[in-house]
């Protein structure tokens, strides 16, 4: 295979940064000097910026040389390959060309100017943040080029002969995000820079240098955000019927392609300050949560929605080239067909809605009359004061709730249309969300009590590229409803493959939260000792015995109903009790699978990771956590590991997995390749903590490194697992299908010990789905995993 290589220009990879190194630390050590004049006069304070200012760009210079050794890129067919590193590691990334979702050219305008160089990020399907960036390259215009050759070479269209729409962000709302902050920024300044100006000058210090430092500071923030408002305001969105392309720049300038293949589906939000402009935000969700890409303030924001849409339903999947997977991917995609005839419009059901609050408020009130009457039948005022004290905040927080759950009974709107699933809210925010039904990857129906009372349902709609999911909540039911919604998905009845109940047992229950019991049984022995003293302890043990019998009781019911069904394309899992849930999956969907094995007995859990994420906003950061449901108390957990696997690889018929799950104790498949990691390396931290909190650290260390010693990696012949655990024994596996692309690099740690770390990413996660941590033969088993998979 014909591998083209690049290296970055030197002078543009390693002069450029340093002379910006040695203005930008330079402007801050003028500024920390003219900061030190109002307080000290002292040569030795004055010339420390500059000693610390020359040791920075000492070391930059150095590593920006090491960087630039190590920086290359090859372009090897059907991936791209990123080699870089610094002082303390070396990495390298793979990115299948399959998986591209876009390539970003930038050409800054000082860099261009001066060494006719630029930068080209490649961004792919997966995890987020998986992505190469060709930095200070040669000819980044025909670079760019280049790269879409490679592309359509590997089955993207990208012709750009139809042309749909152009659209450009709104003025009004480019001024407002850009200089909105400058507002914000004089509202801080005057509470806080203003007050220190004038307490300085109060104490008869010098505040001459701090005024100069403010003055080209504001300066300095003016050009900036002036700047961004005309690189904004420049930028230009084009829909073609197979490619979605933006641009923008004043100085800078910025060249975006996007294939619509590997899109998953598109939003469009307004908030209040939006509907005043008439103006939309746009997002584009990729198969890889984390990946968005974002158009804002745009005017005609709904119809470019329906045109990224439109585009996205019309794209087909790309080809396989690897001749086994391609078949087998070819059976699958013609095994799914979806439903494009059905549609379908409804709202949330108001008594469904609106009745739990109504009765969950009056028992509150209940409750309060209770204590009044209570308080008046001669138990105390203070019955009466602390029924009053917690009733407006209960009582204040439900009242909020209804108001809430009215308002979207209100406004919200549910479709199942030709193409997939929509959602729309609209009140003082508007909210638009649509997922196209190939990007699916789940669906979830919940029933309670309420929706038995109502006849109603909550469904979930999980998608590959979306953060978020669509809930139909509390709908009415109609006929055939579930295989209306299923069969949009490609989920129709089937023949049946295999049955994995839950067998649930107080053995069981014990073995799989054996930790936890311990910690009861010492304390259920712990309150006869001190019962013997304070006869009151004697009730601890019973309260115990009670609730132990409840869930005892409880739990039996609940996972008699509990049952894992495999089907020729899909799974069905049902749970549930006075809750139930229902998940429906198709095999394409199931990134991988953990088991996990309870100790001192053949039962355990299995875990289904399904492509996809949610995001969870706090309010300091963004995470994600994977769509997944887990099944416990599985007997026979040391051969369903394999058998789960094989179904998923394999697709055989009922004969053939009843015939595969007698045979894996007998003729389980070796590995092509094992390996273990090195647990010095593994369990480093815990040395240096067995150091530092000794003699505590030294017990981490031990457990830490016990961890290392029993984990290993496994090449399979279709699959790539990872085994771990001291007491509950664990397995992670991922079929090979299922794997996007892979990163090998080594750490400082790594270094030390000369070994290295191999991560695996799969599509649909903002992270590594598996870590092969710090083993010795990395370079080999980083090679025979790209064979194979």
């Amino acid at each position: 295979m014909t591998q083209y290589e690049i290296k970055p220009n030197k002078s543009a990879y390693v002069t450029y940064p340093l002379l910006r190194a040695v203005v930008i630390f330079g402007l801050i050590a003028v500024g920390a000097t003219l900061l030190l004049l109002s307080f000290t006069s002292s040569f030795s304070l004055l010339v420390l910026p500059w000693i610390i200012y020359s040791a920075i760009i000492l070391y930059e210079n150095f590593s920006l040389q090491i960087r630039y050794k190590k920086e290359r890129y090859v372009i090897s067919g059907d991936r791209f390959l990123h080699y870089s590193g610094g002082i303390f590691f070396d990495h390298k990334t793979e990115l299948v060309v399959r998986n591209i979702t876009h390539v970003h050219l930038t050409l800054p305008w000082i860099e261009h100017k001066l060494y006719k160089t630029g930068h080209i990020r490649i961004e792919a399907a997966g995890s987020a943040g998986a992505e190469v960036h060709l930095t200070a390259i040669d000819k980044p215009v025909a670079m760019q080029k280049y790269v879409l050759r490679i592309l359509q070479r590997n089955g993207f269209k990208l012709a750009r002969k139809q042309h749909i729409q152009q659209e450009r962000p709104a003025t009004i709302g480019v001024a407002v995000d850009v200089f909105g902050y400058v507002f914000i920024g004089l509202l801080v300044g005057m509470q806080t820079l203003f007050p220190l100006v004038i307490g300085l000058f109060s104490v008869g210090l010098n505040i001459v240098p701090i005024l100069i430092l403010v003055f080209f500071g504001g300066i300095a923030l003016f050009v900036f955000l002036f700047m961004k408002f005309m690189d904004l305001i420049r930028r230009r969105y084009d829909i073609y019927n197979d490619t979605i392309t933006y641009s923008e720049g004043f100085l800078t300038k910025h060249f975006s392609v996007i294939p619509v293949e590997n899109l998953a589906d598109s939003f469009v939000k307004q908030n209040i300050l939006d509907q005043i402009l008439n103006i939309y935000d746009v997002k584009i969700s990729v198969q890889g949560t984390g990946s968005e890409i974002n158009f804002t303030n745009m005017r005609h924001g709904t119809q470019l929605e329906k045109n990224i849409d439109r585009v996205i339903a019309a794209a087909k999947p790309l080809p396989v080239k690897k001749e086994k997977i391609a078949k087998r991917v070819k059976a699958a995609q013609a095994a799914v067909k979806r439903d494009i005839h059905s549609i379908a419009q409804f709202r949330m059901n108001g008594p469904r809605t609106l009745l739990p609050l109504a009765i969950i408020g009056g028992v509150v009130l209940l409750v309060f009359l209770f204590a009044l009457l209570l308080g008046v039948a001669g138990f105390g005022l203070g019955v009466i004061l602390a029924a009053g004290s917690f009733l407006p905040l209960v009582f204040g927080g439900l009242v909020v709730s209804f108001v809430t759950q009215l308002i979207a009974y209100a406004v919200t709107k549910y479709e199942i249309k030709p193409s997939g699933f929509q959602e729309d809210y609209e009140f003082l925010n508007k909210r638009h969300t649509e997922f196209s039904a190939d990007k699916v990857t789940a669906i979830v129906f919940k029933r309670n009590i309420f929706d038995k009372m109502f006849d109603t349902s909550t469904i979930g709609i999980w998608s590959i590229g979306s953060g978020e999911t669509i809930n139909f909540k509390n709908i009415k039911r109609f006929k055939d409803m579930e295989k209306t919604i299923l069969s949009k998905v490609g989920i129709k009845p089937q023949q049946l493959l295999y049955l994995m109940p839950s067998r649930y047992s107080i053995s069981s229950m014990f073995s799989a939260y054996l930790p936890l019991h311990v910690l009861m049984g010492l304390f259920i022995i712990a309150s006869f000792f001190i019962g013997a003293l304070i006869w009151q302890f004697f009730v601890a043990p019973l309260i115990v015995a009670l609730v132990y019998a409840a869930v005892i009781v409880y739990s039996q019911a609940y996972f008699e109903r509990s049952q894992l069904t495999y089907y020729k394309d899909y799974v069905y899992y049902r749970r549930g009790l006075i809750q139930t849930t229902e998940y429906f999956v198709l095999y394409d969907n199931l990134k991988d699978i953990t088991t996990k094995k309870y100790p001192f007995m053949n039962t355990g859990s299995i875990r289904f990771n399904v492509a996809g994420e949610q995001r969870l906003q706090s309010s300091k950061s963004v995470s994600f956590n994977s769509n997944a449901f887990t099944v416990p108390y599985v007997r026979g957990i040391d051969v369903k590991d394999e058998l789960i696997d094989l179904i998923l690889f394999q697709r055989p018929n009922p004969q053939q997995v009843k015939k595969i799950e007698a045979d894996i104790p007998t003729k389980h498949q070796k590995p092509v390749y094992s390996s273990k990691p090195h647990a010095l390396s593994a369990s480093f931290f815990g040395i240096v903590l067995s150091v530092l909190l000794f003699p505590i650290g030294l017990v981490i260390f031990g457990f830490i490194y016990w961890q290392a010693k029993v984990t290993s990696y496994h090449i399979d012949p279709f699959r790539l697992r990872k085994n771990y655990g001291i007491l509950y024994k664990s397995q992670k596996s991922v079929i090979f299908q299922r794997i996007d692309h892979l990163t090998v690099g080594q750490g400082a740690v790594n270094k030390m010990f000369n070994n290295g770390s191999i991560g695996v990413q799969t599509t649909g996660s903002s992270s590594t789905e598996l870590s092969i941590d710090y083993i010795p033969d990395y370079k080999k088993f980083y090679d025979l995993l790209n064979k194979h998979y």
